[in-house]
């Protein structure tokens, strides 16, 4: 079974990642500016809240622009699983695979547990609605 990300799944996933780092940022910079002495003055503050957010904009464009192919895919077989990113290939056994997780806080991210290795995390968007069932599904199975 092979599940490659779309073009717009992938535009999505960027776009995604970047603006909950700018929200959680930016939600900072309030907090700071509401709690501490800090004096900002009526011109200052719209381009402190705004300027992450045109930033964000910007990046996913320039993203689009140079990378505009899908970046992820997954391709699961009898003897393990391949994780694609950028072309680049991952491969794991099944017997070297332990369990997955999907984080509870923004950005939301697939964890999975790999004996004897560092994790592999990817964006709960890499992939449409449809792939992370089927994704669930096939490591749910093996996990039991």
């Amino acid at each position: 079974m092979e599940l490659e990300q779309s073009l717009f799944q992938s535009i999505f996933c960027r776009f995604y990642e970047v603006l909950a780092q700018v929200i959680m940022v930016v939600l900072m910079l309030v907090v700071l500016l509401t709690i501490g002495t800090i004096d900002i003055d009526r011109v200052s503050l719209p381009i402190m809240i705004g300027g992450p957010f045109l930033l964000t904009f910007l990046y996913v464009f320039v993203l689009v622009m140079f990378e505009p192919r899908p970046h992820k895919k997954i391709v699961f077989n009898d003897l393990g699983f391949d994780i694609y990113t950028f072309g680049h290939k991952h491969t794991v056994e099944w017997s070297q695979y332990v369990a997955f997780n999907i984080t509870n806080w923004p950005p939301y991210q697939f964890i999975i547990c790999i004996k004897g290795e560092d994790d592999i995390k990817f964006s709960y968007y890499a992939f449409s609605k449809d792939q992370r069932q089927i994704i669930k599904t096939y490591l749910t199975d093996k996990t039991q």
